[in-house]
């Protein structure tokens, strides 16, 4: 066999080689960093008290999605909740569907948003009215477009809030069907929540879902609501999470009963907006936090890159070879124990090309996001 010595090589392939291993390190240490933190996630010990939760869902011109969903909100096994539902501007049957639902279920109120020509508002406005209309200080959000996964959703998320544990944050995903778009999108829900409750699990919270997330009333008005970032769309969950966080403890939920399954109509433009939305918020982050974030997916591509460059024979493709190996192992042990907690099925096989394409969908909506903000700023 031939020996590694540095005079078989060019300066470029030396480079090449040490990319490699360096991005080979931290990619091993994060997928080594993850399975630790999930083997040693136990379920803490649920709240026994059933304190009274206001969940609150914005609704625009999304009357067929209430209809096929908000039963699930609404038929929960929990004695002591209401169900806010903010009609925001809507021009379809939203409002009959609230109004037929509520001779049914006592506990759904709502409230609305009359539409204005002259003064254009976001999610934010519905969500500060939903949340003033609320009498409980616990509260949920979600979205008309999800269904939790079990009836004891609402009991699961409220008995993880305490006098130390103000935000929870819940875990949620695309039901299985058959498709690439389908597994795709699931993959990458789920390493996006792997990454989301790890950095959590350490005291570094920067995103919450939307689609399940709870906080306190009182946290929300100390913190002065959305008024740091009204003017953005995106942010009522990332930035709030990432702000309340600040002044209290954050607990993760991978309890299967706390999920929340996402039945939008149309999964793959509901994906695209989630991703532009966390491009926008992540600006407001501080560069540390930037840089923790964008650490794992730049040392993946610049591994995945260095070694395509790397396999010519001689030893260094051996070196490669053999460190593919370990991280591929590493890799599939992490997604193997994740899945397992979060109840995540049918993703294990398919997972390392999406590994791979996920890179490169990724840096497109992100230069695309960079190149509107920039054609924002000069018109």
């Amino acid at each position: 066999m031939e020996t590694f010595t540095l005079d078989h090589y060019t300066l470029i392939q030396l480079v090449t080689l040490g990319i490699f291993i360096l991005s080979f390190l931290i990619q091993s240490g994060y997928h080594t960093f993850t399975i630790r933190k999930f083997l040693k996630t136990k379920p803490l010990k649920v709240n026994p008290e059933q304190h009274p939760v206001s969940v609150i869902i914005c609704a625009q011109n999304q009357g067929k999605q209430l209809a096929e969903n908000l039963p699930f909100f609404l038929e929960q096994d929990y004695p002591n909740y209401e169900v806010i539902v903010v009609n925001d501007c809507s021009t379809d049957d939203t409002d009959s569907v609230i109004r037929e639902l509520q001779d049914r279920y006592p506990h759904l109120k709502r409230t609305h948003i009359l539409p204005d020509q002259k003064f254009n508002h976001n999610k934010k406005l519905a969500l500060s009215i939903g949340i003033k209309a609320a009498k409980n200080e616990i509260l949920l959000f979600s979205d008309p477009y999800c269904r939790p996964g079990s009836k004891n959703w609402l009991a699961q998320m409220q008995g993880n809030f305490n006098s130390d544990r103000k935000v929870v944050l819940g875990y949620s995903n695309i039901p299985y069907s058959k498709g690439m778009s389908n597994r795709f999108i699931r993959y990458d829900q789920f390493t996006n929540s792997i990454k989301r409750f790890c950095l959590a699990m350490s005291g570094k919270y920067y995103s919450g879902d939307g689609c399940n997330l709870g906080y306190c009333q009182k946290n929300f008005f100390e913190n002065k609501g959305f008024a740091g970032h009204t003017h953005i769309e995106a942010g009522y969950d990332h930035l709030m999470v990432y702000q309340l966080s600040k002044a209290n403890n954050v607990y993760i939920s991978t309890s299967p009963s706390s999920k929340m399954e996402n039945h939008h109509t149309c999964p793959l433009q509901n994906w695209v907006s989630q991703n532009r939305h966390y491009y926008q918020s992540r600006r407001f982050y501080p560069p540390f936090l930037r840089f923790l974030l964008d650490l794992e997916p730049v040392s993946r591509m610049l591994f995945y890159l260095s070694f395509v460059f790397l396999l010519t024979p001689g030893p260094a493709m051996l070196i490669a070879c053999t460190l593919m190996g370990v991280r591929s192992i590493l890799f599939f042990s992490s997604l193997k124990i994740a899945s397992s907690h979060l109840k995540e099925e049918k993703l294990f096989l398919s997972s390392y090309m999406y590994d791979i394409i996920s890179l490169f969908i990724k840096l497109f909506l992100f230069s695309t996001n960079r190149l509107a903000s920039k054609n924002k700023r000069w018109k």
